[in-house]
């Protein structure tokens, strides 16, 4: 099959990975903007999300690095990160 001159040949690794880039970009800014429209609506949850992840990634550096739960085995560290998880920020309301 001859291709046309000056017709773009689209189909290959490089069509692939621009694609790839163009749908990663539009993700990433269609979800930029719902966080923002999210934080906008109720800034109560964005900083609770914030205060969420920051709890866990404590929670599993301190178990990481120091192992305080050989009497209870891991099942108590699970047990901690789902409550962590479960409860809502208007838990106390």
């Amino acid at each position: 099959m001859a291709m046309l001159a000056g017709a773009e040949h689209t189909t290959g690794y490089t069509h692939t990975c621009k694609t790839l880039l163009e749908k990663s970009q539009a993700k990433l800014v269609n979800f930029t903007n719902m966080v923002i429209s999210l934080g906008k609506d109720d800034p109560r949850r964005v900083i609770h999300s914030f205060k969420v992840g920051l709890a866990l990634i404590l929670i599993s550096i301190l178990q990481y690095f120091r192992p305080s739960f050989y009497a209870f085995g891991d099942n108590i560290m699970w047990a901690v990160l789902t409550v962590v998880l479960v409860l809502e920020f208007s838990v106390g309301e």
